[in-house]
């Protein structure tokens, strides 16, 4: 861990938190969970009272989780950024190589499952579903723009998968990160970038506190991004009173936010009051955790965690459509629900993976093409 100031002349010293791939592979698969589950409780209500289930209809909070980590993930690679010549583009770039290319093939792969399955309901092969019902073909140039783009949610256009909505917040909250990173570039160190990005948390959930239903996509969950700034700005500057001052004020704000507001629960979807106690509790946790990082990582339990943490966003994009097709071969051939759930975890896994290998691992190499378009970015 380095705690020096970073300046905008020096080489990036960035702060890796280990067991965050864990957390990763942790969020990602409780999500695959409330997702198969959600489902048979809606035909078999009995069966939330099962253990297994029951935690699984709290998948949903993988999401803040994801959140957050990805806000520590994006204030490192903001600071790496700055030394390097344009840091605007060098940040823009690869944060649109790491997000894009995985989610426009699992949008392609999705529409072509989605078509398939759609001509077997319409031969009475296959009941119908959701996935089948997708209708990628019938609608005007802002859809197919917005799907481009990721901006169906300011747009109001539907989404290819449900899941993908995430994504939308990801790459504003790369925008806003992004503004704030080019406004400034001229600091001598990264206090002023930390601050402002601090600041802005706060303002957030004073917005929200005052009038939670008129917070703006995407300000409305910034928050949750925004405590992943504040852990990586805590382990990276662990001297310093200022961002201590900012946590303790973003906290009680979120706690009093929650307090007052409980809204939009629903089967596999906790209350806002839920998320951000959650959030709260998973920032803090977060914190202490650090000091165990290298001791936890080699440990038999967070291991294989970690492993599916490498490929957990592929897990996040396809596990849906695995989920789709199993289910409606699985009441077909008469599975078990047990058996059918182990089923669909394992394949899901599987089909990430295998995902993971052929169109998200090729962009997070640096071969020769990404670094003459690097090249090319830093001196534009």
């Amino acid at each position: 861990m380095s705690s020096q100031i970073l300046s905008a002349t020096e080489p990036a010293k960035t702060t890796i938190y280990k067991t965050l791939d864990a957390w990763r592979g942790f969020a990602a698969l409780w999500v695959v969970m409330v997702h198969i589950t959600v489902p048979i409780v809606v035909q078999y209500p009995d069966i939330a009272r099962k253990p297994l289930y029951a935690f699984s209809l709290w998948g949903a909070l993988g999401v803040p989780i994801f959140f957050v980590i990805s806000g520590y993930c994006i204030a490192n690679a903001a600071v790496r950024s700055r030394s390097q010549a344009n840091p605007l583009s060098y940040f823009f770039w690869h944060r649109i190589r790491r997000l894009y290319p995985p989610y426009f093939f699992a949008s392609c792969i999705t529409v072509f499952f989605s078509t398939c399955l759609s001509a077997l309901v319409g031969y009475h092969i296959l009941p119908n579903s959701s996935l089948a019902k997708i209708d990628f073909f019938h609608h005007d140039i802002w859809y197919y723009f917005s799907v481009m783009t990721l901006t169906q949610i300011p747009l109001g256009q539907p989404l290819i998968l449900t899941v993908f909505w995430t994504l939308c917040y990801e790459l504003a909250f790369y925008v806003i990160v992004a503004l704030f990173l080019q406004a400034t570039r001229l600091a001598e160190n990264t206090n002023l970038l930390f601050q402002s990005l601090n600041i802005f948390t706060i303002l957030c959930l004073v917005w929200l506190i005052i009038s939670p239903t008129n917070c703006p996509f995407p300000l409305n969950l910034w928050p949750q991004f925004g405590f992943g700034i504040l852990v990586f700005n805590l382990i990276f500057q662990p001297k310093h009173h200022k961002p201590k001052i900012f946590l303790a004020i973003s906290i009680v704000l979120m706690l009093l936010y929650g307090t007052l507001y409980s809204y939009g629960a629903k089967l596999g979807q906790p209350s806002s009051q839920i998320q951000s106690y959650f959030s709260v509790i998973y920032t803090i946790l977060l914190l202490w955790l650090y000091q165990f990082d290298e001791k936890l990582i080699l440990t038999p339990y967070i291991r294989p965690l970690a492993s599916i943490g490498m490929f957990s966003y592929s897990l996040y994009l396809t596990h849906l459509i695995t989920l789709g097709t199993l289910s409606q071969l699985g009441r077909k051939l008469g599975f078990s629900l047990e058996i059918l759930f182990c089923l669909q975890i394992v394949s899901s896994l599987l089909v990430a993976y295998i995902f993971f290998r052929l169109f998200e691992r090729p962009f997070l190499k640096t071969n020769s093409f990404n670094r003459r378009i690097a090249k090319s970015l830093e001196k534009s």
